[in-house]
């Protein structure tokens, strides 16, 4: 399995690297932010799930998640939101978007956290 996760800190994509790796062996890739996410996602189609922020600079993840959701040769890999950003107008505007889910940050429960990406990928994680 190949996670993209797209966040402008370097540390929470450290921790959840180490969050997910202490569970299963997944390839995890980076992005800084939703422009760089797009360049990254075009180098690795075979990306099976993306984790991203909301607040980023240069492209946000609503912006990100339009473009990839406009892209019919990704448009299918599932989205989470991995945020501190969880009100009312996010979630609604998430979902229009056809974000899968959100999770919020920090997220210290690794296996919880499995579980979650197991139901959102309908597959188990080894």
């Amino acid at each position: 399995m190949k996670i993209l996760i797209v966040d402008d800190s370097t540390q929470i994509r450290e921790d959840f690297k180490k969050l997910l790796e202490d569970f299963a062996e997944l390839t995890i890739i980076e992005a800084e932010d939703g422009l760089i996410g797009l360049e990254v996602l075009k180098e690795n189609m075979d990306t099976n799930l993306i984790i991203s922020d909301i607040e980023m600079p240069i492209m946000d993840g609503f912006g990100f998640v339009e473009k990839v959701k406009s892209d019919e040769e990704v448009n299918n890999i599932p989205i989470i939101f991995y945020t501190t950003q969880m009100g009312p107008s996010y979630t609604q505007r998430a979902r229009k978007l056809g974000v899968k889910m959100h999770l919020p940050k920090p997220f210290t429960d690794g296996q919880k956290m499995i579980n979650i990406l197991e139901k959102v990928l309908r597959a188990k994680l080894k």
